[in-house]
């Protein structure tokens, strides 16, 4: 039975079988890759409870009415539902399905939304490009409850704001969204649309939405807030993850931006890329991307026990050190990170002696140790003061080591700053230790300190 737009039928009408069970099969051939998901509505058109919302990452329900079938990102996905076991306050289940990445709907060349049940194909809704414009989501339809009965509705709605005006659309944000992955502000969702290993295997596990907080106000670079046209050209990073206890294997990913794409390389690493770090875009013309860290504890929720576990395990990292200790870390993202490995470093060397300390972009009233610039930031002058307690500067001024925390490393301009600049207040250091959670320097910064300080590193 072929659907038009706007049609209702009645379940019971249309399905061979008194069984409760049905299959909902959607497909778009279109531009790029497609996220199909399912919402449960409740009677005040919300998608109030977000248990219902069913993708690649959340395939079942608690009590198993309904379950996702299907890759993260495809052209067809299908959805099993028990319709007794649909709670009451869910009245209406919706599918839907975004293009993640450039191009829209009117470029479909094909699209349909499958109804099946044990007997076989019970009736199909079909759309096309010319069934659009330049939306980036479409409602394909519905299974909704009325006068205790289940009926289908063939609905062929687009949204022009995509996954964000289909969540507006049943009364949620993007934020409210436990599982998801939202970069930024401006809101822009960036989709990893190629996820491959080294064997060209898919091993994408799609993506989150998630609030980010402060996101502009991440310490990496540049300002974010000043308008430039960002490059076009695709970027490409070779990128290392030096967090871990077992290898997870090459990652070939690509992220789509308006601007252009972003590809990136991992090299090596012992978690995926997408349980690590997340991409967010910014207009900026030096670099217009960040990385959000996503075990950081700043800028994405995450457990406070996922923290303790990433400060202890690079710490379990770092190699013998010769006492005492000195560690930096970098302001102001950084410096709960840098405590962290600290404590963690000293409970697990039973009491090594070492030192906390931070740059920091305050002026005190307070003995300056030394400063250094971080030439590609908006605010490049870093502060480094002495100790208050005399014991303290001690260690300070004469330990042998010196370890260097940042959440990430790029060029590792200023890491190198900092080590030339400790080495002139302290010769007596004799080997630096870099720690981070993502470096992307290629093992070149460590050859390049070691060189111009000629400390071990």
């Amino acid at each position: 039975m072929f659907l038009v737009k706007g049609q209702k039928i009645l379940l019971s009408e249309v399905t061979s079988s008194r069984s409760p069970g049905v299959e909902v099969s959607l497909r778009l051939n279109g531009p790029g890759n497609i996220l199909h998901l399912c919402m449960g509505i409740d009677a005040n058109n919300q998608a109030s409870d977000h248990r219902f919302i069913l993708f690649a990452r959340r395939k079942v329900t608690p009590n198993g009415a309904m379950s996702f079938h299907g890759p993260a990102f495809g052209e067809t996905t299908s959805y099993r539902i028990n319709l007794d076991k649909v709670p009451p306050h869910i009245v209406r289940l919706v599918f839907a399905g975004v293009i993640a990445g450039p191009g829209s709907l009117n470029q479909l060349t094909y699209g349909h939304m499958m109804l099946t049940d044990p007997s076989g194909e019970v009736s199909r809704f079909v759309v096309s490009g010319d069934d659009f414009t330049h939306e980036k989501a479409v409602i394909m339809g519905e299974l909704y409850l009325r006068q205790d009965e289940w009926r289908l509705s063939s609905v062929g709605q687009g949204f022009s704001g995509g996954l964000m005006g289909l969540y507006r659309h049943f009364g949620t944000e993007l934020g409210d969204e436990p599982d998801f992955e939202l970069v930024g502000r401006p809101q822009i969702i960036i989709l990893p649309l190629e996820h491959t290993d080294e064997d060209g295997s898919e091993i994408a596990e799609g993506f989150d939405l998630e609030s980010v907080d402060d996101l502009l106000d991440l310490n990496d670079g540049e300002d974010p807030t000043t308008p430039s046209k960002p490059p076009t050209r695709p970027s490409e990073i070779r990128l290392s993850l030096m967090l871990a206890p077992q290898s997870a294997g090459i990652e070939n990913l690509t992220f789509y931006f308006p601007s252009g794409q972003l590809k990136v390389i991992v090299q090596k690493s012992n978690y995926l890329f997408s349980h690590l770090t997340a991409v967010a875009e910014r207009y900026n013309l030096k670099r217009p991307f960040l990385f959000v860290s996503k075990v950081l504890g700043k800028h994405y929720p995450v457990r406070p026990s996922r923290v303790l576990d990433v400060h202890q395990k690079l710490a379990a990292l770092m190699p013998p050190l010769l006492p005492p200790v000195v560690f930096i870390a970098m302001a102001e993202t950084a410096v709960g990170l840098g405590r962290g490995v600290f404590e963690s470093y000293t409970a697990q060397t039973k009491g090594t002696e070492a030192l906390f300390t931070q740059t920091t972009r305050y002026a005190l009233s307070h003995p300056l140790a030394f400063t250094i610039d971080e030439p590609h930031c908006h605010a490049p002058k870093h502060l480094v003061y002495q100790p208050v307690l005399e014991s303290s500067r001690k260690i300070f001024n004469e330990a042998q080591s010196l370890v260097l925390i940042d959440d990430e490393i790029t060029s590792g301009r200023t890491l190198s700053n900092l080590t030339l600049a400790y080495k002139a207040l302290n010769p007596k250091c004799s080997q630096v230790h870099l720690v981070s959670i993502t470096d992307w320097s290629d093992n070149s910064l460590l050859k390049k300190i070691a060189r111009e300080s000629n400390l071990k590193a």
